[in-house]
């Protein structure tokens, strides 16, 4: 009886410690808030409650910090789901800038996104997201941003996170919000044509995890799904043209194609970009084998409560299979024994 007893409390305090598998979130970062049915679809088979969805962004706009790009809405946000409003900040914006002019965003910034989630949501506004690549030279004043929107508020106020600032965080510093989300893509070096990939690489991710998370606010995780070709001339990234994939470049009239690198033949429109003779684009996408080898390593470091993919357009979902990030939800926990891989 007592051997019984004993494995009985084992078996409890194992039972006990068992991590329950994050949720599925998606990112909405198009300019036009128009979700299609395949969208819905997607999401709702994999159960997804919550969306970040792209409000607007902030930028230098004459000389002065201001609230740009808004979305537009072709339909209200969808009741069925929580949304996040999230707001993109330009790095630059918070250097050079005095206390009083930050005090003053954060005021518009807090009452734009009360009035435009009132205005296309019949949700109460209770969470938001801020998105800024801060450096050394604009963390004391992004930080104070972020302070300042919370004594303007009685939200839940998150910000992402980059790899880098996970690792170095005593030189990057940790923002006072109430989580993170750690943004596990654009790893590699954009800008240099021989890359191979530098949406992700697990190899690279792995470079920047710590042995154990002690990062002093809870973390999230975001991961890539979406696909681009980088423009060069003369060597030069000159452009991003984004959800673009390898198949768009079959006719041989107009493209040299090998492996994922393209020559221009013919000058001609591509979505809106002029291409020259003699151009040069590199394809990427998020590839399947690295996301899951990425999870695999993150799922070593991280109890991450969420999972937020980039992002929800139909292009960029259809490739991912629902099996597969349920897969990547699972091996975050410990009922991690169904893994079916990628083709």
């Amino acid at each position: 009886m007592r051997k019984l007893g004993i494995l009985f409390c084992v078996l409890f305090v194992l039972g006990c410690a068992r991590t329950e598998p994050p949720e599925i979130s998606f990112y909405h970062w198009k300019s036009n808030w128009n979700p299609t049915d395949f969208e819905y679809e997607y999401l709702n088979k994999l159960s997804v409650k919550k969306l970040y969805v792209r409000y607007f962004d902030i930028d230098i706009n004459n000389g002065e910090p201001e609230p740009v790009g808004d979305l537009i809405f072709s339909d209200s946000l969808a009741a069925n789901f929580q949304i996040i409003p999230t707001v993109f900040i330009t790095e630059k914006t918070f250097r050079d800038i005095s206390k009083e002019k930050i005090s003053d965003l954060a005021g518009k910034v807090v009452n734009r996104l009360k009035s435009k989630h009132e205005k296309f949501s019949s949700q109460p506004l209770n969470s938001v997201q801020f998105d800024c690549d801060w450096t050394l030279g604009s963390k004391d004043n992004y930080f104070f941003f972020l302070e300042k929107c919370k004594e303007l508020s009685s939200w839940e106020i998150s910000s992402t996170i980059r790899l880098h600032q996970v690792k170095f965080k005593r030189k990057t510093g940790v923002p006072p919000v109430d989580y993170g989300v750690l943004m596990v893509y654009n790893t590699g070096n954009i800008s240099k044509w021989e890359e191979e990939n530098s949406i992700l690489k697990a190899e690279t991710v792995s470079d920047y995890l710590p042995k154990k998370n002690d990062y002093d606010i809870p973390l999230d995780m975001a991961l890539p799904l979406f696909s681009w070709s980088l423009l060069f001339r003369e060597g030069k990234l000159i452009k991003i043209i984004r959800d673009t994939r390898l198949d768009e470049f079959n006719d041989t009239s107009k493209y040299i194609v090998k492996e994922n690198r393209v020559e221009v033949k013919k000058s001609h429109y591509l979505k809106g970009y002029y291409l020259y003779s003699g151009d040069e684009l590199r394809t990427e996408s998020s590839d399947r084998s690295e996301i899951l080898n990425t999870v695999s390593l993150l799922s070593g470091v991280f109890e991450p409560s969420e999972i937020v993919y980039y992002h929800l357009d139909s292009s960029t979902i259809k490739p991912y299979p629902h099996a597969e990030l349920e897969n990547h939800r699972l091996l975050f926990s410990d009922d991690n024994a169904y893994r079916p891989q990628p083709d």
